[in-house]
């Protein structure tokens, strides 16, 4: 038996889903995003963050929207994004069981094994991502989740309305 057959591997795939966005495509395991949809109207907010593109009106209830190309960059991107990435709740609050994320195309289905990915020595330019991977040959990066749903909290963008805004 070689050394190389001896390793251990690990074949367990895993189903994920591949973002693009106007600065850099992101890789999350389908597990946590709940749906993507297309075409749906963001309502933004007057003196909002740059990086909080507003509410999408999602099974009956309004749901922040954040634009992580604009978290990432400091700075509005010229893109027309046209389809919204639901995200699912990390259990940071439960007034915050959704987050939207902007795609700039359509989200696609990548299925690889854990030994497919590869960490990257890409600097962090943002507490927006947990790391750069290479995974299937593609650059990408994931997305801390927890650190946007804490930047929507602390701002007041919770589910159905911000908070700060008075009725």
């Amino acid at each position: 038996m070689s050394a190389q057959a001896a390793l251990p591997t690990n074949r367990t795939e895993i189903a994920s889903i591949v973002i693009p966005t106007a600065t850099q495509g992101l890789l999350l395991p389908n597990e946590s995003v709940a749906e993507v949809i297309e075409s749906t109207p963001v309502m933004g907010e007057l003196n909002s963050p740059k990086w909080f593109a507003g509410y999408v009106y999602w099974r009956e209830r309004l749901v922040p929207c954040v634009d992580l190309g604009v978290m990432l960059q400091g700075e509005a991107t010229a893109h027309d994004d046209k389809f919204r990435v639901v995200l699912n709740y990390t259990g940071l609050s439960d007034t915050l069981p959704f987050v939207v994320i902007t795609a700039s195309s359509a989200p696609s289905v990548l299925r690889i094994t854990e030994d497919a990915i590869e960490k990257m020595n890409t600097p962090i330019e943002s507490d927006a991502l947990l790391m750069h991977v290479l995974a299937a040959g593609r650059e990408l990066a994931i997305p801390n989740v927890r650190y946007l749903e804490e930047k929507l909290i602390d701002a007041g963008y919770v589910m159905g309305g911000n908070s700060n805004v008075a009725d």
